[in-house]
């Protein structure tokens, strides 16, 4: 609503909700974690009851089921750090290339 409002400053906006977004991402992680009793707490329940997560349809009729085990928990963990780590990476990049006018097909203009 803002970026429609004061277009001018659309980058600065969408930069600023990019890093926003990261924050409460990884905020996001360490809660759930948390009230699972710690990341050790989840790998032992998990390993305790093991189980599988359907793919999203129509993947699923495709698609074998997703063991959940102390590696999938980890590569959640893993693919999460990731992501916040590169998405503020990339919309400073974004805002730099941006304001340093090196880029002639940028969707805010």
């Amino acid at each position: 609503f803002m970026s429609l409002v004061f277009p001018h400053v659309r980058i600065w906006l969408k930069t600023a909700t990019d890093l926003w977004e990261a924050v409460i991402i990884y905020c996001f992680m360490v809660l759930i974690l948390q009230y699972c009793g710690g990341e050790s707490a989840c790998v032992t329940a998990i390993a305790r009851h093991p189980a599988s997560i359907p793919h999203a349809f129509p993947l699923n009729f495709c698609l074998p089921r997703i063991p959940t085990t102390g590696s999938f928990l980890k590569s959640c963990k893993r693919w999460t750090i990731q992501f916040v780590v590169v998405k503020p990476i990339m919309a400073v990049l974004t805002l730099l290339v941006a304001l340093f006018g090196h880029s002639d097909n940028v969707p805010w203009k």
